[in-house]
This record gives C-alpha cells, structure tokens and sequence, in this order.
C-alpha cells in the first residue's frame, strides 16, 4: 500500500475518496474474478423470479449487475487481504464497532451505458471498491466528485476518473456524488463491493 493510514483517512476525510493501491494481492483478485464470473452466469441461468434475492439494487441494470456474494474461499481471502492492508485507515473513518453491510461484486459488462450521477446513501459511510481485473479508461470506471457529499457543491464541480490496477481498492464516502462509466472496452470491468 502506497500511504499510511493516517494519509488515507485524511484524504478520505477531506475528499470523500482515498486510494489504497496494492490492497488485496493480483492473483486472489484473478481467483475471486473467476469465481464471480463463474456465480454470475449461473445466477443468469435462473427464471427471474429465482434472481431477484441475487441481485442488489443497480441504477442502470441493463449491462451492469451487482450480485450479491457468499463468503467462499476466494471471497475472504480477498476480504482479509484489504482488511490487513486497509484496516486502520476504515477504521479511522467509521470506528471499531462498524459492520460489513453489503458484500458483492459489481460487473459492467460491455455496452453498458454510464449511470446518472448519484450518491450511495445519506449517511455517512465508507464502503471499498476492489478492483478485481485491471481497469483501464476504456471501462471508464467511476467519475468522482470530491468533496461532493452535500449536493450543494455539485455545481462547477470537477471530477475525477478512478483507474485501478488489480488489487487496488477505492474507499469512498458513501455520501460522494459519482457514476460508473459506460464500458466502450470488449471485456468486464469487476469490482468487490464491501
């Protein structure tokens, strides 16, 4: 990892976003990637009605899923990897006492379209985005508002474009104001979405 903790939850603080580059290893995220791949296309294989308990809530489904994960092998090992790497600072930003609320892996598969710009909750919180494949500008991953999480602040504001290596993981407020990207690339963009 690139900065200390203390760094990071200073610029999660002061930003509503923060980086923590190398936080999980490439090669468990290459093993959660397949796995969750591998869930999603099973899950697709079901009627409708047997999907909808698999899936969370996404602003734009059409191409972009946000399926739901079990703690399989490949999931904590991720899971631990950030933890390890990533701990102090998620503790600095929401307190020992926090819980996971929602784990799973967001997809956006090519041709998705972006979504409208929005903010995850009204509270705050500090969810993290692992990046389990490589995302490139082709994905166009996710356009960041900082310091946006009163909607006052929107105007004039400029954004940010969050490119991650495999391994890298974006903690954000879950007030920011951001958007995924449409996919223009051939291939899915995949995040672990704690």
């Amino acid at each position: 990892m690139e900065a200390p903790a203390s760094s990071l939850s200073a610029t999660l603080e002061r930003d509503g976003f923060a980086y923590g580059r190398g936080a999980a290893l490439a090669a468990s995220c290459e093993r959660l990637r397949a796995h969750a791949d591998e869930a999603l296309a099973r899950v697709l294989d079901l009627d409708l009605d047997a999907q909808r308990d698999l899936f969370g809530e996404i602003r734009t489904p059409l191409y972009r899923r946000d399926l739901k994960l079990s703690l399989a092998p490949a999931v904590t090992q991720v899971l631990c990897e950030v933890a390890q790497a990533l701990g102090e600072s998620l503790q600095a930003a929401v307190g020992a006492a926090a819980n996971l609320c929602e784990l799973s892996v967001i997809s956006s598969d090519p041709g998705a379209e972006a979504q409208p710009t929005h903010c995850d909750t009204s509270y705050q919180g500090a969810p993290a985005d692992v990046a389990i494949g490589r995302l490139v500008s082709e994905h166009s991953l996710l356009s960041l508002q900082p310091k946006s999480d009163f909607p006052a602040v929107l105007r004039d504001r400029p954004t940010e474009l969050a490119l991650l290596r495999t391994g890298d993981a974006l903690l954000m407020d879950s007030r920011l104001w951001h958007r995924g990207g449409a996919n223009k690339s051939r291939s899915r963009r995949s995040l672990l979405g704690e």
